[in-house]
């Protein structure tokens, strides 16, 4: 819980964003800070860390029992995963996620989410 003064203080933001909590978003520059002048990597790491996307996965071709790494590639995301064991095996990090089947970059869903959720607090609508 934030203490007095703190939510919306720009002095009491976290400026690593290994070190943000879904919960440091009641502070908006937090939110910032993470997903508008983020590295697309440093949002992939957060993603991975809070679960929204996968980490330490096994290969998801059935026959192989190799793991995925996160690569880097020419995508959408810019990053893919890529079975340590056989490097044909590459697939899309938002596969079995909430960003499955999306064309929108991952922050941009992020920002969208947050500002829906906001906006339905504020106003105290059933969205």
């Amino acid at each position: 819980m934030p203490r007095k003064g703190e939510v919306g203080n720009f002095r009491s933001r976290k400026t690593e964003s290994k070190y943000i909590t879904i919960c440091d978003f009641t502070n908006p520059w937090n939110f910032f800070q993470l997903f508008i002048v983020g590295t697309q990597l440093g949002i992939l790491e957060w993603l991975q860390y809070n679960g929204l996307i996968g980490d330490d996965l096994p290969c998801w071709r059935e026959s192989c029992g190799g793991s995925l790494k996160l690569r880097k590639k020419s995508c959408i995301d810019g990053y893919a995963f890529r079975c340590r064991k056989d490097k044909n095996h590459e697939f899309s990090l938002r596969k079995g996620t909430i960003f499955d089947k999306s064309h929108y970059l991952v922050a941009d869903i992020m920002v969208f989410i947050k500002v829906n959720i906001f906006l339905c607090t504020i106003t105290q609508k059933h969205c």
